[in-house]
């Protein structure tokens, strides 16, 4: 008696392990890493989500925790450097759709398509355009014609003026 129940147990969780895995919804995170590279290194990066109202930021070369169903306003900032931004899109891909059929064919078979609307819905096929940010700040230059000039004036002794 008690064997027959050990393959019972063993039996459900092998299915429910293969069945889980191939939803792209269980399967994967909505969070994704980021990559961030600026040029030159050492930026400031904020990440602002409005929808969500909240903030990402980081010191690059880094990378960000995102979700990969929200859209982003990314901020690049450095002293010496004009300020660089980057709207980030959430949206449907390719690659995200092809992952899904594949995993939810291979798993449910015929019911595969109640899998591929449920990773739809969820946003787990969706993925964020660009995949990454690599941005070159450029240099603030420095007007001479604005730089205004100090000059001294040396204070000499008082001086003798005699009258003959």
């Amino acid at each position: 008696m008690q064997h027959r129940k050990l393959k019972i147990v063993t039996a459900i969780m092998a299915v429910s392990a293969v069945a889980l895995s191939g939803c792209a919804t269980i399967d994967t995170s909505n969070n994704i890493g980021f990559p961030v590279k600026t040029v030159p290194e050492g930026a400031h990066v904020t990440a602002f989500n409005k929808h969500l109202h909240t903030t990402v930021t980081c010191i690059s070369p880094c990378t960000m925790t995102l979700r990969q169903t929200r859209n982003y306003t990314m901020t690049f900032k450095k002293k010496g450097y004009k300020t660089g931004h980057l709207q980030v899109k959430s949206d449907d891909s390719v690659e995200g759709d092809a992952g899904s059929f594949g995993q939810n064919l291979l798993t449910f078979g015929p019911l595969a398509p109640i899998g591929m609307v449920v990773d739809g819905a969820s946003g787990a096929d969706d993925r964020l355009f660009p995949g990454s940010a690599k941005i070159t700040l450029k240099a603030i230059q420095k007007n001479p014609a604005s730089e205004t000039k100090t000059t001294s004036i040396e204070k000499e002794g008082p001086t003798a003026a005699t009258k003959s």
